[in-house]
């Protein structure tokens, strides 16, 4: 037992050394290549700057500017020498008198005019004439007025013996009877003057007759809230309702 175990001693005490030695030579090794990077390291930062310290010493050449080309002078014309007009000299008033006196001789007495008198009549007839045609459109006119007169009466007349029940029956079922009327107990006839276009809508409420001022407003948003909702008509009418408010 005692010589294995001084063995054993010797076994550790020699593979201790051995650690501590490869330890040891692994250490020198790092710290040596550490040294080495760092002395390239500053070797190469040494070199860059004196790169830099050598650009900066260098002196900029800056670029010089090019030089305009001069312009040439333009040739000056000289003026033309206008040739001289000769003045001739004035003729002696005696002279000017003889000239003046035989013109004035021979001018010839004035006649009367008779083109103004031409010019004035064919004013008058051409006047007389635009006035003929402006009486002959008129009369024209009138007679196409009257017959779209009458054709919107045949039109207006024709739709409302189509459509007299569904104008009643919208009415019925729609009225609008405020409350306050009802309490009160007011009654009576609203005549309601209002045109419809060919959509169905209706335009330009106006109340003919009506008996109370709420019942006037009360037939007027009545109409309002059916617009959109009557019988279509062929064209443009205008038409004239009476709406009865009566609590029976």
């Amino acid at each position: 037992m005692i010589r294995h175990k001084s063995s054993f001693f010797i076994s550790l005490s020699i593979h201790a050394l051995l650690f501590f030695s490869i330890y040891f030579a692994w250490s020198t090794v790092s710290k040596i290549k550490k040294a080495d990077l760092e002395h390239k390291i500053c070797v190469e930062l040494c070199r860059v700057e004196q790169q830099e310290k050598s650009i900066e010493s260098q002196p900029k050449i800056e670029p010089q500017p090019k030089q305009k080309p001069e312009p040439k002078p333009e040739p000056k014309l000289q003026p033309k020498p206008q040739p001289k007009k000769e003045q001739t000299p004035p003729k002696p008033i005696q002279e000017v008198v003889k000239e003046i006196i035989p013109e004035i001789a021979e001018i010839p007495q004035s006649k009367p005019d008779t083109t103004i008198v031409k010019a004035e009549k064919t004013v008058s007839v051409s006047e007389e004439i635009i006035e003929s045609k402006e009486v002959s459109a008129h009369v024209a006119q009138k007679p196409q007025k009257e017959d779209l007169k009458q054709e919107q009466d045949n039109t207006k007349d024709e739709y409302i013996k189509l459509n007299t029940q569904k104008i009643s029956a919208l009415i019925r079922d729609n009225l609008y009877y405020p409350m306050a009327a009802r309490k009160r107990n007011i009654t009576g006839r609203v005549s309601i003057k209002f045109t419809l276009g060919v959509d169905a809508k209706v335009y330009n409420i106006k109340i003919v007759d009506s008996s109370s001022d709420i019942l006037s407003r009360a037939a007027i948003k009545t109409i309002e809230e059916l617009s959109g909702k009557f019988p279509k008509p062929k064209q443009e009418i205008t038409l004239s309702l009476p709406i009865d408010y009566s609590l029976n």
